[in-house]
């Protein structure tokens, strides 16, 4: 897995794709790059009995999927993601493509019985290129913001939580979204956590306090380094995101329990007017939760059990 980490990614996003077309293993343990992803209702990943469940009664519930949802039946669809933001997508050691979204994939495509192949593309274009055609769907720890809400719609699957990032003993007493005003937030382009920060600092200023200072990286590696350096007072950071950073950097930081006013939800971005492809894939969501399976892929990746969110269609 990258040392490098990321934010659950969030905010207006602008820019232009580099784009490289990545064919997943679905539902095998294969590494081959030329093995399609997904495939029939009855595999491994649309449910295994190990997690509530049998995988009987699965394949039951995902015949049913494909029953009521038969246009996405034997198709094969174009997912854009951006594999920097370990644990949720990265490229492991052997150039394989995984994490906790890339299982929720390889189940979701399993039970509609369909397939899908990955158009790796910068973060930055991702919704550009999911409006421009070039992908059907994006799944990349991506925050279902009301920004986007006005471009895309959004089939929840988790639940986002963040809190802040500081230097090990919180020096600056940083404890709150009120505490930030007069201090620098280290953010990176194009984030949720920008827009968080320049909201703030208007809401500060406007109470005769001093502004938040945003300053802005290209990475949440540097982000995070810019902290340890005292080049930032902190960060907006979420798990399992944070235990990334304290590994990488042991003893030199501290990070606040979760702050409310930054949870989110975490979705598969849809095109506006895919009712179909939207109501199979929440459809195959409801089974791949119910069965116990996405909470085992939790358990798997390390992401906190309280960050589970039962599935959601937004628009």
């Amino acid at each position: 897995m990258k040392s490098s980490v990321r934010h659950a990614r969030g905010g207006l996003i602008l820019g232009a794709a580099v784009a490289i077309i990545i064919t997943v293993a679905g539902c095998s343990s294969s590494s081959s790059p030329a093995t399609s992803a997904g495939g029939p209702a009855t595999s491994s990943a649309a449910g295994a009995s190990s997690a509530g469940g049998t995988s009987d009664a699965v394949a039951t519930e995902c015949a049913k999927v494909q029953k009521d949802n038969p246009s996405v039946v034997g198709k094969t669809f174009q997912v854009g993601s951006d594999p920097e933001a370990p644990p949720f997508e990265t490229i492991d050691s052997s150039g394989k493509l995984v994490g906790f979204d890339i299982d929720t994939m390889d189940a979701v495509t399993s039970c509609m019985g369909a397939k899908y192949s990955v158009l790796k593309t910068q973060f930055a274009g991702l919704i550009p290129a999911l409006q421009a055609g070039r992908i059907n769907m994006v799944i990349s720890s991506l925050v279902a913001t009301p920004p986007r809400l006005k471009e895309v719609n959004f089939v929840g699957y988790l639940k986002q939580q963040e809190g802040l990032l500081t230097l090990a003993g919180n020096p600056d007493h940083l404890t709150s979204v009120a505490a930030l005003c007069g201090h620098s937030v280290a953010v990176i382009p194009a984030s949720l956590e920008l827009v968080f920060v320049n909201e703030q600092s208007a809401k500060c200023t406007a109470a005769g306090k001093k502004p938040i200072t945003a300053e802005v990286f290209t990475n949440l590696t540097s982000v995070i380094t810019a902290i340890v350096q005292k080049r930032a007072d902190s960060s907006i950071i979420g798990p399992p995101f944070t235990t990334e950073a304290l590994q990488q950097f042991p003893g030199k930081l501290y990070a606040t329990p979760v702050i409310p006013a930054f949870d989110a939800t975490v979705g598969i971005a849809l095109p506006k007017g895919s009712t179909d492809l939207n109501n199979a894939l929440y459809a195959a969501l409801k089974v791949y939760q119910s069965s116990g399976e996405e909470k085992a892929s939790m358990a798997k990746w390390k992401i906190m059990p309280s960050l589970f969110q039962p599935t959601s269609q937004l628009s």
